[in-house]
């Protein structure tokens, strides 16, 4: 019997890439349980029906955050855009660069604010986050006018704020702010004042176990983790200045480091039930690193990409939007065919 030419073909196809696809043990993922008897594939029509993850008031159709990660620019703004409208074709949630830019009212914001306001490309039924740093916090509570971070989620159309912390950062930036006051007490103090969702998030330092016990302590919404491992923004301001690289930019902590805190800080399951919000990012860099953190807490359901994302959306939408897609894909095949090792 004459064999099928697409079968021909694809056998050929075989004996010439044989050698170039063996995988060397080296390579191996010791992260995961391969088991190959339970799962099914996964189809495109099933990504809208695959996650229901509630956020705030809303419902995510994926796991996928999508972290902040620009504006305040022509190409921020372009970058914003296509992130809103992928948000709206997959399902997902959504934080903003630095909006520090646009805190305050006159010139610079007229000229700035459509670089954030992309309310109407990722649609009504999604969380979209604004985002300023912790010295814009202490800055604004010492002038009494934490009423601006109101007026600007108000005409942002955003459900909360996220707060990011970055002392390292500002230490290497040559533009960077001091604080006066330790980040705690900043924290403490906003916190007890603010009547919107809140969360807390580093910029890939990570954050150690005392801080990031005091910051649970505080009852935020979420803590996105942004650990040591993906874009760091202190050895970015490092760059950027032309300086001799500092020992201070290779501190920090992984995901993994960050999760242990946890259950090491909340030792019963019972009350890790009832800990924030977490967001694994700072490392992820494809859909097997989110596999793997997803569901290490009970509270742990979403995982953030920034640069993977930005670096796609820069070039064109449609690229961001493939590129989505088969992330997301991948992780449902996983999760058919994969089981996770759990981080002691």
């Amino acid at each position: 019997m004459k064999m099928n030419t697409d079968s021909s073909q694809r056998k050929d196809d075989h004996l010439e890439l044989v050698s170039a696809s063996i995988v060397e043990k080296s390579q191996k993922d010791h992260r995961f349980f391969y088991e190959p008897l339970f799962g099914k594939h996964p189809r495109k029509k099933d990504l809208n029906n695959c996650w229901r993850i509630p956020f705030l008031n809303y419902q995510l159709k994926a796991p996928l955050w999508i972290s902040s990660m620009t504006g305040g620019s022509e190409k921020g703004r372009l970058i914003n855009i296509r992130l809103a409208r992928a948000a709206k074709k997959f399902g997902l949630g959504m934080a903003l660069g630095s909006c520090r830019s646009i805190l305050h009212e006159g010139k610079i914001r007229e000229e700035r604010f459509e670089d954030f306001h992309v309310r109407s490309h990722l649609g009504d039924n999604l969380p979209l986050m604004a985002n300023i740093g912790i010295a814009q916090i202490e800055e604004l509570l010492n002038k009494k006018e934490e009423g601006l971070v109101e007026n600007l989620l108000s005409s942002l159309q955003a459900d909360g704020l996220i707060i990011h912390l970055n002392p390292m950062q500002e230490w290497f930036q040559t533009e960077g702010d001091r604080y006066d006051k330790t980040p705690f007490e900043t924290l403490k103090e906003f916190s007890a004042k603010a009547t919107y969702p809140l969360i807390f998030k580093e910029v890939g330092q990570g954050i150690g176990p005392k801080s990031l016990k005091a910051l649970i302590e505080l009852r935020p919404y979420a803590i996105e983790f942004a650990s040591l491992g993906g874009t760091n923004f202190s050895k970015l301001e490092s760059l950027r200045s032309s300086k001799e690289q500092d020992p201070l930019l290779f501190v920090g902590h992984d995901i993994a480091e960050m999760i242990s805190f946890v259950k090491k800080s909340y030792p019963q399951e019972e009350e890790r039930k009832n800990l924030p919000l977490f967001i694994a990012s700072g490392g992820i860099v494809n859909f097997l690193d989110g596999a793997y953190y997803l569901q290490q807490l009970p509270t742990l359901n979403l995982y953030g990409m920034a640069g993977q994302l930005a670096k796609r959306a820069a070039s064109s939408e449609e690229e961001l939007f493939d590129y989505i897609e088969r992330e997301l894909l991948s992780l449902m095949m996983s999760s058919q065919f994969l089981e996770k090792k759990i981080i002691e």
